[in-house]
Formats: structure tokens, sequence, C-alpha cells
């Protein structure tokens, strides 16, 4: 295949204007697709804030249930619903995406999310194994839980360069605070990126730009998690659940 005749210098400038004018026709069908979606913010944000009041066995098991059941909802809207044997075979016993951990793997294969979402989510997936299945009491300052939580992204950082606490996050509400901005960020990545994909755009176009540029959508889910995170952080101050563990 021999390669396309280099525009002269003087149509340089048309030809830009072209190619951005169809990305930029790319990226509104991409932002019409994605209004037309619909996510409970009301209920995201709800959600959250109750695992306030459970203990650090049902806040790690619940947290990452919620977040399973929305990978699963929002992959399966995504998928072609009329293959051999339906979409809802690739999730049953021996089929190819029956885990959280092949859903998570299978997302990042397909760069509907992206490497730290896939990193944060595994580790989320691990500390709720953490808690689940060992019979002891466990909570957030055990050392392996510890660990894990570790090893997660700080994005908790990006909340309290706004909103100041005047001490450090107790590993309890360092959890709580990633699993709200994990799940977050997650819901945002499968709603646009398969779409961005089949447009071919990058497959963050439609999540990387200015807030005020954003769908609407996406901008619910981001005050969504915004809602929960300073209700869960006011209750804190405020004289709510202390919390255990020490600051991070």
């Amino acid at each position: 295949m021999t390669e396309p005749e280099k525009p002269k210098e003087s149509d340089q400038g048309l030809v830009e204007a072209v190619a951005k004018a169809l990305f930029m026709e790319n990226l509104r069908q991409h932002d019409e697709y994605v209004s037309r979606k619909s996510f409970n913010v009301g209920e995201f944000s709800d959600y959250f804030v109750s695992l306030e009041d459970e203990s650090d066995r049902a806040l790690a098991v619940f947290a990452f249930a919620y977040i399973e059941t929305l990978l699963l909802s929002l992959m399966k809207d995504e998928l072609n619903q009329d293959i051999p044997g339906g979409v809802e075979s690739l999730f049953e016993s021996h089929g190819p995406l029956q885990t959280a951990s092949d859903r998570i793997k299978m997302s990042a294969a397909l760069y509907w999310i992206s490497k730290s979402s896939m990193q944060d989510l595994e580790l989320l997936r691990k500390i709720r194994n953490e808690f689940a299945h060992r019979h002891k009491a466990v909570g957030f300052d055990d050392p392996i839980v510890r660990g894990l939580l570790s090893s997660m992204r700080p994005r908790e950082q990006r909340v309290l360069k706004v909103k100041k606490l005047g001490r450090d996050l107790t590993t309890r509400e360092a959890f709580h605070v990633r699993a709200i901005l994990v799940c977050a960020d997650m819901v945002q990545e499968l709603m646009s990126a398969p779409g961005a994909l089949r447009r071919s755009l990058p497959a963050r176009a439609g999540l990387e730009r200015p807030y005020e540029e954003l769908p609407d959508i996406f901008k619910k889910v981001r005050l969504a998690a915004a809602v929960a995170i300073v209700a869960l952080l006011d209750n804190q101050r405020t004289g709510g659940r202390s919390g255990t563990g020490g600051g991070e």
C-alpha cells in the first residue's frame, strides 16, 4: 500500500481543519451516545454514605459488591447482544468472564478502563477477599490489608487539596474514599471508552477535557462521588464513626 500523497503546503491548513472537523463530529456523536445512557447517581452516593455505619468487614465486602455489580451491568451494556448463547453465557459458570477478576482484566485488555483503574479495582477485590475469607476478625489495621491499601493510588489527595481536614485520614477512611473514587472513575470509563473506540476516537477522548465540556452524565457521576465523600468526611469531623487505624 502506497502512502497518501502529502498535501501541498498551501493546502496543509485546510487538511488540518478537515481532520479536526471529522474528529469533532465523532466526538459530538460520542457525546450524544453517552447522553442517552442512564445512571442512578442518587443510589451511588446514598449507598456509599450508608456504608459508614457498617463494620470494617461489611464496608470492605459491600463496597466491592456494589462496584462488581456496576462493572457487570456496564460491560453487558456494551457487548453484542446477538452472540450465540447470548451475552449472559459469557458471565455464567465456566464462561470467560465469570469472575470479577476476569471482568476487570478484560475491560483493561479492551482499553475500556485505564491501567490505574484496573490495578486499583484488583486491589479492592483482594481487600474484599481478606475480609470475606478469613475467619478471624479483620480490620483495616491488619498488616495485609494495610499493605494492599498502600499499593493503591492515593486518590484522596485530589479531594484533600480542596477539603482541608487538618489531619490524616484513618486507614478505614482512606479505603472508603478510594473505593468511591475508583468506582466513579470506572463508571465513567465504561460509559465512555467503548463508544469512543467504536468511533475511532482515543479511549479517553470523552473524558480528557475540561469539566465544563463534559457530557452531563459524567458531571453527575463526579458530583455523586463528591456528595458521598463530603458527607463521609463531614460526619467524621462532627463526631460520627471514628474509623480504625492511624493516618497513612
